[in-house]
């Protein structure tokens, strides 16, 4: 994880449905992983973050977004990602997933830079 850690709040989960708040405070991110099989939808609701995605199967960096309040970003299987904040400012992010997520994770050194 990084120096910075990122606050991940469940806010409701069952066995179809998995939404999560995340509080991003300045230079926080999440490590490379992928959601499984789930599909989600993230909507930024303060502040600014990025998001760096890499083939699943290739590990080739696919591109790197920001993303700014209101704004959406779809998830879903055969991506790895990883997500933060490198904005001087805290941001917060809802997450929904269906069905609930089964993340994996993976090693940073192995994605294409």
């Amino acid at each position: 994880m990084s120096e910075v850690a990122y606050k991940r709040e469940v806010l409701y989960g069952d066995q179809f449905t998995e939404i999560v708040l995340i509080i991003w405070p300045p230079g926080s991110k999440t490590l490379p992983h992928d959601h499984g099989e789930s599909q989600g939808q993230v909507l930024v609701l303060s502040g600014e973050v990025y998001e760096k995605r890499y083939g699943k199967n290739s590990k080739k960096k696919l591109g790197q977004r920001y993303y700014k309040t209101r704004e959406t970003i779809d998830e879903g299987p055969g991506v790895i990602h990883i997500m933060g904040n490198n904005g001087p400012e805290e941001a917060s992010t809802l997450h929904v997933y269906q069905p609930p997520l089964k993340m994996n994770f993976y090693d940073e050194r192995d994605l294409e830079k």
